[in-house]
């Protein structure tokens, strides 16, 4: 099979002729140095294809299947000598193009048993030979090998007992993306959760962006929750982040007619979220946010982890496995959460906080999670990870750092199972009438008889600062 360059009176023709031979395979009539599709073929053109070979003189495989087809259309015979018209437009020049003068050789029998290039049975059917790049050319699946990796080595150099697969599948529902909510979030792609659902009802201030991590300038506006699960999938495209942008409702934020509809809707959501997810982060800037979703959480028996922020301090607590019980947010209270917005001004209803603080709460809160998830069954504590405290709190002025632990309060307004059991009977009717009186909670969990037989008791009013 040797080559010789084409005639020069081609030349023009191929540059013309381009919708004809961009197909890839055509017909040449040298008589009148025109081309023509193969669907006209008479018998006197020579057959042409556009050559897929890089490398010059060389001619690519696809001619193999070509010739079975020229053989077979013009019914040629073994030793039979046809010509074959290569076509190369490099840089829209056809000067290196070439004619091919190939002499046939094959078995009598080779349409009963064809040998053709580039297929192989599969499942007994002919198929493409295919190989899969993904996993070396698509950003995305690069991007999670990437991310994996350092969690990978900690795993095979410090910490042999980590569940990669287990953090991958563990479905965690963040309630507020203010300062600590971004930090959360953040933390927990490090530990490689994939599944982070947020909530949040308020919009990007120009004041946020510089404190809260998932936010910029030019989101100012725009609604937290879908901007903060936007901007989780713009920096590691492997995670299902979903934005809720739902109320939470409050005891004694009460409803109007117009918007009960709305409260039964978003109350709905919310449920729906606690049910199905694994771990709870109660990160809300007033207490009495944190109220239904402690009380769903201690109701489906889910991972609830809050943390909330003071100037210099911090505390960090964990709740709702009910084979630990373990005290929760509302636990040490014996005040019923209320309207903590009522009656203050801006400045006051604004968390005041040293920046660096909820960096260290939001890594603390996280690194909770990652230690109660690892604790195997029947065991206290996991072997690189320790013992997971009940809660966490510190002080940055004076450098303190303590870990105190107390049970689950049989009055509490939040977790006990007399206001848990009272959901489970009336479920949002409970709500609606909490939301309208906070006061019946103290009836429900009986904090108003304990308080009545105990004397001198001071009444602290809801001045906690939380972020």
């Amino acid at each position: 099979m040797s080559p010789s360059p084409v005639p020069e009176s081609l030349l023009p023709v191929f540059e013309a002729s381009k919708e004809i031979w961009k197909f890839g395979f055509f017909l040449v009539d040298l008589t009148t140095c025109t081309l023509k599709p193969l669907e006209e073929n008479t018998g006197s053109e020579i057959f042409g294809y556009l050559e897929p070979s890089g490398i010059d003189s060389v001619p690519g495989w696809v001619i193999r299947n070509y010739l079975a087809y020229i053989i077979k259309a013009r019914k040629l015979q073994s030793g039979d000598e046809i010509k074959l018209l290569s076509l190369l437009p490099k840089k829209s020049e056809f000067s290196e193009s070439r004619i091919y003068l190939i002499k046939l050789e094959f078995p009598d029998d080779w349409e009963s048993h064809p040998k053709i290039l580039g297929w192989e049975r599969n499942e007994n059917k002919l198929l493409p030979r295919m190989v899969d790049l993904k996993s070396n050319l698509d950003p995305v699946t690069l991007s999670e090998s990437f991310v994996d990796f350092n969690l990978k080595l900690m795993k095979w150099r410090l910490f042999p007992e980590f569940d990669l697969d287990l953090m991958h599948e563990v479905k965690v529902c963040i309630l507020g993306a203010g300062t600590l909510g971004c930090n959360v979030a953040r933390t927990l792609m490090g530990w490689g959760v994939r599944h982070i659902s947020i909530v949040d009802s308020g919009k990007v201030s120009y004041s946020n962006p510089v404190r809260q991590s998932l936010y910029t300038y030019k989101d100012s506006g725009k609604g937290k929750a879908i901007t903060a699960a936007d901007s989780l999938k713009n920096i590691f495209p492997g995670v299902e982040a979903k934005g809720y942008d739902i109320h939470i409702p409050m005891p004694g934020h009460p409803t109007s007619p117009s918007t009960v509809e709305k409260v039964k809707q978003d109350f709905h959501t919310l449920e729906e979220l606690i049910k199905t997810h694994d771990v709870i982060f109660l990160l809300t800037d007033t207490r009495e946010s944190r109220w239904a979703p402690t009380m769903l959480g201690a109701a489906y028996d889910k991972i609830v982890i809050n943390a909330a922020l003071g100037f210099d301090s911090y505390v960090v607590l964990r709740h709702g496995r009910s084979t630990e019980d373990l005290g929760c947010y509302f636990c040490t209270d014996v005040v019923v959460p209320g309207d903590s917005t009522q009656d203050r001004t801006l400045d006051q209803q604004c968390t005041v906080t040293r920046p660096g603080v909820s960096m260290i709460a939001a890594s603390l809160a996280v690194e909770l999670m990652a230690a109660v998830l690892h604790v195997g069954k029947g065991l206290s504590k996991n072997p690189t990870l320790g013992a997971p405290p009940h809660s966490l709190r510190g002080w940055l002025s004076s450098s303190q750092h303590i870990s105190p632990m107390f049970a689950r309060f049989t009055n509490c307004s939040g977790c006990s199972e007399k206001v848990v059991g009272a959901y489970k009977d009336e479920g949002i009717e409970l709500i609606l009438r909490v939301l309208g009186d906070s006061s019946y909670l103290e009836i429900l969990s009986g904090l108003d008889k304990l308080k009545e037989g105990l004397e001198g008791i001071v009444e602290l009013d809801d001045t906690e600062e939380s972020d």
